[in-house]
């Protein structure tokens, strides 16, 4: 993410595939990834907003990364409307910021026709995890 854009949402594509399960060019190494995230999920500077995060620490632990300064948006919707059941990620941003997300599900489709998100093509990963 450029510098001089700050607040800009990014995505790092890691271990996409093609349909028939071919790794896909233009990717991330997993160990650069984590030369440049190492360092900026352990400091504690930086606040990391996510949601429903309390299982990326234990994933990142695996890679030998400490992730500190966790915002948990979900965590936040319970404190701020515990009595809504409406706390997705799609209902929080239509609720709070008047503003329609791409599902998951238009995403990855449903049913039997759902794709794993390793398979979403990564320009419709980005559109989905990082507003494009």
């Amino acid at each position: 993410m450029p510098r001089d854009r700050p607040n800009a949402a990014a995505y790092v594509p890691i271990n996409h595939v093609d349909i028939n399960g071919d790794i896909v060019e233009n990717q991330i190494e997993i160990k650069a990834a984590l030369l440049v995230l190492g360092p900026l999920l352990a400091d504690p500077s930086v606040i990391k907003i996510g949601h429903n995060m309390k299982y990326n620490p234990q994933i990142m632990a695996h890679f030998g990364v400490d992730i500190v300064g966790i915002e948990d948006t979900m965590l936040v919707a319970q404190v701020l409307d515990g009595g809504s059941e409406l706390r997705g990620t799609d209902d929080l941003a239509l609720r709070h910021l008047d503003h329609t997300t791409i599902t998951f599900d238009e995403v990855t489709g449903t049913g039997r026709k759902r794709i794993p998100f390793a398979k979403v093509a990564i320009g419709r990963a980005t559109e989905y995890a990082a507003g494009g």
